[in-house]
């Protein structure tokens, strides 16, 4: 109330000085619609909302001067859940990666967009229920599949239907090219040569000699 300004950003500011008392060594930022935490390897969103009468969620997005949407991650969680049984648990493996690129190399997309895409990609990926051995190829081809999706409209959990634009696609081909070029340092046996191109998409969250 009273509140001049992009108050969705001032939200998101707020919450992160609420959450730098208990963790004030904790790097932390804005993006978008959450406040990203960093504990040492592990990257948690943390995402402010109001809940609506209906069981679906009001939150913030600071993009655009300041705005608001409707989300329902109820039905987002319980299709998380579905498409992270059905491939052994890579699903959620693979969002957590592309969450890692995202904050890496600055991709402007929000993240629940982020993992409907990557449940939609390994939900048609012949080796999804493979295990950890296959993940460069995994990397490598859902990044061809993120590609190949801009400018497309995408239909969400919650049934709304979004536009996926273009504006990150650049970082996304980026992101291919090096993904094909560290599968191929990887079958010629040239690891620090593929890790260098893993930490260019990922950066030191992933290990040279990994």
């Amino acid at each position: 109330m009273g509140l001049a300004g992009n108050k969705q950003s001032q939200l998101l500011q707020e919450v992160k000085n609420i959450l730098r008392r208990t963790y004030p060594q904790t790097d932390m930022r804005g993006d978008g619609q959450v406040v990203m935490v960093m504990f040492n390897s592990l990257l948690v969103e943390v995402l402010p909302c109001f809940e609506r009468t209906d069981g679906t969620y009001l939150i913030c997005d600071t993009h655009n001067d300041g705005g608001w949407t409707v989300a329902n991650p109820i039905a987002e969680m319980h299709a998380i859940q579905n498409g992270d049984t059905e491939t052994n648990g890579n699903l959620r493996n693979l969002i957590r990666m592309l969450k890692i690129w995202k904050r890496e190399c600055n991709v402007p997309m929000k993240s629940y967009i982020l993992e409907t895409l990557a449940k939609n990609f390994i939900a048609q990926w012949p080796y999804k229920t493979n295990n950890l051995f296959w993940y460069d190829w995994m990397v490598r081809d859902a990044f061809q599949y993120l590609v190949s999706m801009a400018d497309c409209w995408l239909v969400v959990p919650d049934g709304n239907i979004v536009a996926l634009g273009h504006e990150w696609l650049s970082r996304a081909e980026t992101a291919k090219s090096r993904a094909i070029l560290a599968c191929e340092y990887e079958r010629l046996d040239l690891i620090s040569h593929a890790g260098e191109e893993w930490q260019k998409i990922f950066g030191a969250w992933i290990g040279k000699y990994a």
